[in-house]
């Protein structure tokens, strides 16, 4: 399997080096460049086609912004997370706004951040649970809902807080989509027990007791929708069963009711 390739730019150059020894202790894990300076952000990206840059936003001159926009507008692939030590919700919104996809406090245990980078990579947002709540709860007519720049349904609604690993998004996925643990298996190549493994982990991280507890969570945080599973069952990876036409049915039940 492929490592994924990271551009690592932070200012200090301890906590740079810190960051950059835990994280290649992960054998997913590759750092292939650093940036001291953000001036220099731009010209890496660009040279070594990272999969993720994890962009420190405690640089001094601020141009965060316009980096995060210059790297999404010539190399749209590249996931951003931001760090900073302490930064506030109206701080990282205009930058998410620029094409970032999440926020990771520099001091979080290194667990954590490798979990953010997998769900970042399985194309959630990831935010502190505090801001995922703030903007989840926020309303027409306020003034946290009127200025923040994010697109509500395609992002703030897909923000997590017990962060699943990209594994554990794909079984969830699966499940949704009507497989049983033998399909889920042999879709992913990987043995029953291992996917019991899974989907008891992200079950313990979701706070629920059920596949379909979970599912409906992440229905109602919008991290799946039933019309791209159906998309996908029209492509045959999905085979329709009774017990997929049960689930199914039974998540269009769920769905109506959000």
């Amino acid at each position: 399997m492929d490592r994924v390739r990271i551009l690592l730019a932070v200012r200090q150059p301890l906590v740079r080096n810190d960051l950059r020894l835990h994280l290649e202790q992960q054998s997913a894990l590759e750092v292939v460049a650093e940036a001291s300076k953000e001036q220099r952000v731009l010209k890496q990206v660009l040279h070594y086609r990272p999969d993720l840059l994890l962009l420190d936003i405690d640089f001094p001159d601020g141009s965060e912004i316009e980096v995060v926009s210059e790297v999404q507008s010539l190399v749209s692939l590249v996931k951003v997370i931001m760090l900073a030590t302490n930064a506030s919700l109206e701080r990282i919104l205009p930058i998410l706004g620029a094409g970032a996809h999440g926020y990771v406090h520099m001091k979080a245990p290194t667990s954590y951040l490798v979990s953010a980078i997998h769900a970042v990579l399985g194309g959630i947002l990831v935010l502190p649970q505090e801001f995922s709540r703030i903007l989840t709860d926020s309303s027409p007519g306020s003034t946290l809902y009127d200025q923040h720049p994010l697109d509500r349904t395609a992002k703030c609604r897909r923000c997590v807080t017990d962060l699943l690993t990209r594994r554990e998004l794909q079984v969830l996925n699966l499940i949704a989509g009507g497989s049983c643990t033998k399909e889920i298996a042999h879709l992913l190549t990987l043995s029953p027990r291992t996917v019991e493994f899974h989907v008891n982990n992200l079950c313990a991280k979701l706070g629920v007791n059920s596949r379909i507890q979970a599912v409906t969570a992440a229905l109602k945080s919008g991290w799946i929708d039933l019309d791209s599973l159906n998309a996908t069952n029209a492509c045959g990876l999905l085979r329709n069963t009774p017990h997929t036409d049960g689930v199914r049915a039974k998540l269009e039940i769920l769905r109506a009711g959000l």
